[in-house]
């Protein structure tokens, strides 16, 4: 492979259950924040938990060692697409401190 050459990621999202607890507390340490209870989406790249978006309030922890900020965005996507009354009434302000917050990473695209 060259080094020029992308790798492919999958990535998914999923409603969070009972059994991510761990999952949720872990990505949360990560990000130096404390795990939020209530519904929420998992989204993962290449099968492995790397963020969580809370739907009571939108907000959100990722792992800030991996590109998250796609995947936030399509987490967002799908929870409007949901009815997640915390996204549906974000204000033009919250979402740009959001697009801020976004771990973001410089090899996004590799």
């Amino acid at each position: 492979m060259t080094a020029t050459a992308r790798l492919t990621r999958h990535h998914s999202i999923r409603t969070a259950t009972d059994d991510d607890r761990e999952r949720i507390g872990r990505i949360a340490s990560l990000d130096s924040s404390h795990p939020i209870e209530g519904p929420a989406l998992i989204g993962e790249i290449d099968g492995i938990a790397v963020a969580v978006l809370f739907l009571a309030d939108g907000s959100v922890v990722a792992n800030p060692f991996r590109p998250t900020a796609d995947l936030v965005e399509s987490m967002r996507v799908r929870a409007r697409a949901l009815g997640a009354p915390a996204l549906a009434r974000r204000s033009p302000v919250q979402r740009l401190r959001d697009a801020f917050r976004s771990p973001r990473s410089v090899y996004a695209g590799i």
